[in-house]
């Protein structure tokens, strides 16, 4: 059993969402960490478990403050520091990013044990440490649920002939939501539907002049989750991934045996192996749009990948 225990609503204006360092997260991490500094004076955790660059710094800190306690800190790594802060055109010039590389690699030091979503996070943090960081990867965020496809199909209004297309996720640049549009206006698929589904609803705009069938689903639940899954054919991760960041849409796909078309990087061949990417991974939104072209048209191939999709 888990107990959660809140942060109060501090800043109750601020509603920023997306990803991205802010003032106003700087005064959550502040709140953060008196709370844990409170809860950890009073219960005396044997371990203390930090998700991301942030949590690990809070913990460190009421770590080192209560020293006689002699807490063991975990650090959860959910992708470089760095590399983030590149892709979100935090830090541009070399200065700063020689600068915060070394904040990383202090950061990287300080839980007693590391793990990491991947292999490659992994290797990458272990570079900076005494002791090897481990690989935990993400489970899938639903259980797998056999469901009727032809039925799914019905209650959504899709006909029972059309080639689906499932994109789960946030709507935003940085997953990648343009280049599912690139890949909408480049395939050009006939008898097929597209299901986009996740949010925020306003980040997204549909433009006018598709002419492919797309349905639009937000706010995305879990049992809605679920039976997308079920009834899609194929599924897509178009984020261009160059921070080590895990991808827990990914192991969603690969747990309904959904074939994923994705960029060929380091985490995606982490997760589908050598073998499955070569079918599945791309270097371009134009590869992708051939290679869907391919899964509806020849059954034989669409076959393959969903059989190795499972196997793997």
């Amino acid at each position: 059993r888990v107990k959660i225990v809140r942060i109060p609503n501090i800043l109750p204006w601020y509603k920023k969402t997306s990803p991205g360092p802010s003032l106003g997260k700087l005064f959550f991490d502040i709140a953060i960490f008196f709370k844990l500094f409170c809860r950890s004076f009073l219960v005396k955790p044997k371990i203390i478990y930090a998700h991301g660059y942030e949590a690990i710094i809070v913990s460190f800190i009421a770590q080192k403050i209560l020293f006689w306690q002699k807490s063991k800190l975990v650090g959860d790594f959910h992708g470089g520091l760095v590399a983030e802060m590149v892709i979100y055109k935090n830090i541009q010039s070399n200065i700063l990013k020689n600068f915060f590389r070394g904040i990383e690699k202090i950061i990287h030091r300080m839980p007693h044990h590391a793990i990491a979503s991947s292999s490659p996070l992994a290797l990458y943090v272990s570079k900076d440490r005494n002791n090897e960081c481990d690989v935990l990867y993400d489970a899938p965020s639903i259980s797998f649920a056999l469901l009727n496809k032809e039925e799914l199909r019905k209650k959504y209004f899709i006909p029972q002939d059309s080639f689906v297309v499932l994109y789960t996720g946030g709507f935003t640049k940085d997953k990648g939501i343009e280049n599912i549009f690139s890949l909408i206006h480049l395939s050009k698929l006939k008898d097929s539907v597209w299901i986009i589904a996740g949010g925020p609803q306003n980040e997204i705009q549909i433009p006018k002049e598709f002419g492919s069938d797309i349905r639009i689903i937000s706010p995305l639940d879990v049992k809605m989750l679920s039976e997308l899954l079920s009834l899609a054919d194929c599924a897509v991760d178009p984020k261009e991934r160059t921070s080590l960041q895990s991808s827990g849409k990914m192991i969603n796909y690969m747990e309904y045996g959904l074939p994923v078309l994705c960029f060929d990087d380091a985490i995606s061949r982490d997760y589908l192996g050598s073998e499955l990417l070569d079918l599945c991974g791309v270097k371009s939104i134009k590869v992708m749009s051939e290679k869907l072209i391919q899964l509806q048209k020849n059954p034989g191939v669409y076959s393959l990948v969903r059989e190795k999709i499972r196997s793997r």
